[in-house]
C-alpha cells in the first residue's frame, strides 16, 4: 500500500514477533535518484525540497517528538505530478517524545549527524535532547543537498564530526558552494547553543520568506500550507496523528 499520510512516514502499529519488535509504517516506492546528487538539480527543486523538510519537522516538533536519527537513509525522494520531486520522512526507530528523555545508551543514529547536546547526553551529562538537535542534523543536510559536501571542519582534526567539532569549540564553516542566501540561515542552526539554534518552524518561516523575496518560483500544490492557517491544521491533522504515534512509543 503506498503512502498517503503526507511526508511523515509515521508508525501505525507495533509488535513482537519472535525475540523481535517491529515497526509497521505505511509503504512509500522511492525513486532512482540520489541523495549525493541533489545539488545538481534545479534552483526549484532544492527550494521545495529545503521547504518540506522543515514543515515535516516542524509537526514533529508541535508534537515534542524527536526523530533523533535524521540522515539521508532515512529520507526517501519520491516524484509529485508537478514534475518535481520530494521526501518522505522514514524509520522512526530511535525516536522519542522530548517529554520522555532517553537514557545515554538508548540515543542511536549516525554520528555524523549527532548534535553536541546529544554527544554530551551520550556521554552521560545532564543535557536534555529535544526537536533543536533534529534541526542541527537537518543543518548538515541542508548543506548537502545544497552544495552536495559536508561542512569544512577546521583546526587540528578534520575528521571529527560536525557535532564533535561544534563541541569542541572548532572552526566549522559553510562551503563557498552553498548558496548566498542559505549560508546564514546553515550556520545558524549548527550553532552549540539550543536556545540560538532556531526551531524546525523558524527555519521553514526563513525559508517561506526568502521564496516570497526572490520571487524565483511558485510552491507546487504538493507543498504544505502555510503554518498557522485553516488549510494547515486540516493538512496537520491528515499527515501525523499525535496521539497515534504516542500510542505507539507508550509501549514499554
Amino acid at each position: 500500500m503506498e503512502s498517503a499520510s503526507g511526508n511523515v512516514v509515521v508508525p501505525s502499529d507495533f509488535f513482537r514477533f519472535g525475540n523481535q519488535f517491529y515497526l509497521v509504517t505505511e509503504k512509500v516506492q522511492p525513486n532512482a535518484i540520489a541523495f549525493q546528487d541533489l545539488h545538481l538539480q534545479s534552483a526549484e527543486q532544492l527550494q521545495l525540497l529545503l521547504k518540506v523538510l522543515a514543515y515535516s519537522f516542524s509537526k514533529l516538533e508541535q508534537h515534542g517528538v524527536v526523530h533523533a536519527d535524521v540522515k539521508p537513509n532515512n529520507l526517501i525522494l519520491k516524484s509529485t505530478i508537478d514534475g518535481f520531486f520530494t521526501v518522505k520522512i522514514i524509520d522512526f526507530d530511535a525516536s522519542f517524545l522530548e517529554e520522555k528523555q532517553p537514557d545515554p545508551e538508548e540515543l542511536m543514529g549516525d554520528a555524523a549527524y549527532y548534535s553536541p547536546e546529544a554527544i554530551l547526553r551520550m556521554m552521560e551529562e545532564e543535557v536534555e535532547v529535544t526537536s533543536k538537535s533534529d534541526v542541527f542534523a537537518l543543518g548538515i543536510l541542508f548543506h548537502q543537498i545544497l552544495s552536495g559536501e559536508l561542512p569544512e571542519i577546521g583546526g587540528e582534526d578534520n575528521t571529527l564530526s560536525v557535532g564533535e567539532a561544534v563541541l569542541n569549540e572548532e572552526p566549522v564553516t559553510v562551503r563557498d558552494t552553498v548558496p548566498e542566501p542559505y549560508r546564514e540561515l546553515i550556520q545558524k542552526m549548527l550553532l552549540f547553543d539550543v536556545a540560538e539554534r532556531p526551531s524546525s518552524t523558524a527555519v521553514f518561516q526563513y525559508l517561506s520568506e526568502l521564496d516570497a523575496s526572490q520571487k524565483t518560483w511558485s510552491a507546487p500544490a504538493a507543498l504544505s500550507p502555510e503554518p498557522g492557517t485553516p488549510a494547515a491544521a486540516a493538512e496537520a491533522a491528515k499527515e501525523f496523528d499525535g496521539a497515534q504515534w504516542k500510542r505507539t512509543t507508550d509501549l514499554d
